[in-house]
Parts: C-alpha cells; sequence; structure tokens
C-alpha cells in the first residue's frame, strides 16, 4: 500500500475540470492500467480534503510463480 497526503496551491485551481488539478486522463489511464493488470485486486483512491488530497494505492503482492 501507497499513500500520499498532498497540500498546496495546485490542489486549489478551480479553472480545470478536475476537482484533483487536471483533465482527469492520466488518472482514468492508470484506473484501466491496474484493471487489465490486477482485475479487481488493486484499489486506488482519491479524497479530497481541505486545502489538498490523500491518495491510496494498493497492489495484491506477486506469487513467486507470477514473477516473470
Amino acid at each position: 500500500m501507497l499513500v500520499v497526503d498532498a497540500d498546496g496551491p495546485d490542489h486549489e485551481n478551480p479553472l480545470t475540470l478536475d476537482p484533483f488539478g487536471g483533465l482527469g486522463i492520466g488518472l482514468s489511464t492508470l484506473r484501466r492500467r491496474l484493471t487489465l493488470l490486477y482485475d479487481t485486486r488493486a484499489l486506488l483512491r482519491m479524497t479530497e480534503r481541505p486545502g489538498g488530497v490523500l491518495v491510496e494505492l494498493t497492489l495484491p503482492m506477486a506469487e513467486s510463480a507470477d514473477i516473470a
């Protein structure tokens, strides 16, 4: 599990289409790749909070047979 708690002025730009400060293209691509690689075993959760965002990324551990 990887947790990032980010804050700062980049997260307060009202001119963007995405509440997290961008257009959402990278996030949608990441979500699709996680689904393709891990199906429902991966989790990407983003939570807005006052002045920033909390991001949690959970990936399944690889079995030794899964490692190429």
